[in-house]
This record gives C-alpha cells, structure tokens and sequence, in this order.
C-alpha cells in the first residue's frame, strides 16, 4: 500500500472523521524520507526500551501523524505482516494511540507523555522486583537460621572487611536494629546526614527502644548554619540523644559491642568505599570512650 494523496486522502478526511491535518503529510515531506538515515533518533529510542521495528514505526508516526497501518508499514519500512504486532506493542508501551474506524488510524503520543508512562511502568516492575528480593531474601533466612554452621556475625569476636556503600550501609542498618543500649555516629557533618538518612527507620526505632543514639562531628567545620546538624526539627535533631563537636580522623558507627570502620578517605567513590566490621567488647569499648570524651 502506498502513501495517499489528493483525491483519496479527501475521501478519508471526510469519512472518518480526521482534521486534514491529521493526514500523513505531503508525499514530498514524508514518502520521500528515508527514515533509516535518522539512526541517531532511532538508537535513541532504542535505548528507551523500544526494539528496532517499534522505533521505525514511532517514528514513522512522529513524522506522519495519524496514519493506517499499511502507511506506517511503508514509511516506517516494516514488513507488512508485522506491522499490527509492532504497533500493538507501541500501544502497550504508551508510544502510540488507536482509533477505531475503516480503516484503523494510528497516532504519535508526544515523547514527553510516552516517556511518563515508560517511567510508570518501570517504577512498577522495579517495585515488585524489590518486593520480590525482599520475599526471597526473608526465605532465605530462615532457612539459613536452621542449617548448621551458617550463623553469620554471632561469633564473639569477628572481624569482616566489606566493599561498596551500600553494603557498609547495610550493615550498619543491621547494628541499629540489634543495638540495645547505645550507637555512636562519627564521620564529617555531611557523611553523618548520609548515612542516617541511609537507614532512618532502624535509627528511629531505636531511638524508640530507648537506645541513646550519639552524633560525632566536628560541627565548627560546618559553614552552612542551615545544615542537618544545627536544624532542631532535622531527623538527626529528633533521634540525637546528643551532638558532639569533636574531630575524630577515623570515621566510625558503634552499636553496643558491635563496630564499623572506614578504612578509606571521605572522598572515596560509593563503589570503592571499605569498611572494617568488628565485635570485640574491649575494643568497642574504649572506642566509644574516645569518642564520647568532650
């Protein structure tokens, strides 16, 4: 099927019910365009999850409007007996709209919507991936609980080196939930905000045991009078059972016999951060000392 113009192209704005300039554009504008020599456009919504077919046909569509299948299939260059399927899975995406009629008229949702709803339905399967790995992680332990030999962290001394942020972070969420009477936060004011903020329900629910939760950070550093530390409606304000200004060179969380060194710089990259978890009540012990000694 070709590109219609004049007299049929009258025909179909008269029976369908399509504003002329719905139609596919001149044949000199459109028909002529090679829409392969557009790659760049096409990598481009390739990478927004669309396959080689659904991209011709967006853009197609965003060069020629409101259109038949059979039209789409010639300027988008889609075999004939593909073109519903790959129109049906731009329906489905949110790249493409349907009216019904004789013949079946296709539109381009503008990029922007299509793009909300991409993220929609991504934002939706990342949720129930989550949720998901949440489920598997729960079976997991308590089927690790019962086997022999696999308790990890409840030796009475143990040291453990960790890589990566958000495994420190974790960790460190893991020693709030299991502390009992006191935590220390030492590090810089803004690596103090991070990493509460990074696990804000285990502080509060803490906080709400009664465990007396202590901040350390050299506050006379912090030029920003605004910053989390000096904010007395803050998450910190609320959960601190105190603030102390003091430089400490080692960044540290403590959590009753329980502690979490960094071992590299605060400049360190989320990836590369190291920690050096440790349970060794001596130790722990005159650290917190250090740490709480005005």
């Amino acid at each position: 099927m070709g590109i219609r113009i004049g007299k049929d192209m009258e025909n179909d704005n008269a029976t369908s019910g399509f504003a002329p300039e719905e139609r596919l554009k001149s044949n000199n504008s459109v028909a002529n365009v090679d829409i392969m020599q557009n790659p760049a456009l096409l990598n481009l919504l390739r990478n927004l999850g669309l396959n080689q077919y659904e991209a011709q046909a967006y853009l197609a569509l965003s060069l020629g409007g409101v259109n038949t299948a059979g039209d789409i299939a010639t300027v988008g260059k889609i075999a004939r007996p593909r073109v519903y399927d790959v129109l049906d899975k731009l329906q489905e995406k949110g790249f493409a709209a349907v009216k019904s009629g004789r013949p079946v008229k296709y539109a381009p949702v503008p990029i922007k919507e299509a793009i909300q709803t991409l993220k929609k339905h991504k934002e939706n399967f990342l949720q129930e991936e989550l949720l998901k790995i949440e489920e598997f992680g729960n079976s997991l332990d308590k089927n690790l609980e019962r086997s022999v030999g696999t308790k990890k962290f409840e030796v009475e001394e143990n040291v453990w080196t960790l890589k990566g942020r958000n495994s420190i972070y974790s960790r460190i969420g893991e020693m709030v939930s299991n502390a009992k009477n006191v935590i220390v936060v030492n590090s810089h004011p803004d690596g103090i905000v991070r990493k509460i903020k990074a696990n804000i329900a285990h502080f509060e629910k803490a906080k709400a045991r009664g465990v007396k939760i202590h901040v350390v950070s050299p506050l006379s550093s912090i030029e920003d009078k605004r910053h989390a530390l000096f904010s007395n409606n803050s998450q910190i304000s609320k959960i601190a059972h105190q603030v102390i200004d003091k430089k400490i060179n080692t960044r540290m969380v403590l959590a009753d016999d329980e502690a979490l060194l960094f071992l590299t710089p605060e400049t360190t990259g989320a990836e590369e951060e190291v920690g050096l978890w440790l349970k060794n009540p001596h130790m722990i012990s005159s650290l917190r000392e250090l740490a709480l000694q005005k």
